[in-house]
């Protein structure tokens, strides 16, 4: 499952010249795909679908943590957007 996770590691800085209305719109869509994968993750976990067994509650929980790490990633990019647009002003 891991090969279905973007990795976010190696991307370029944020650019100050784009447009705040388009950042935004960009890290919002980002965003809103990683929470869907979180909670979908968190629901198949919670047992709601049915019994999951250990080791895919492990593996599932595992891909959630990688995800939230990937929403730190691009909150950390939101403020280095914001620092980069302070210094176009």
């Amino acid at each position: 499952m891991d090969d279905k996770i973007v990795d976010y590691s190696n991307l370029p800085e944020p650019d100050p010249t784009i447009p705040p209305e388009e950042m935004l719109a960009r890290f919002k869509t980002e965003l809103r795909h990683l929470n869907t994968s979180i909670k979908g993750y968190a629901e198949l976990i919670s047992g709601k679908h049915g019994i999951v067994s250990p080791d895919t509650q492990r593996e599932y929980g595992e891909i959630i943590s990688k995800v939230a790490d990937i929403v730190f990633i691009l909150l950390a990019d939101i403020q280095k957007y914001l620092d980069a647009r302070k210094t176009l002003e």
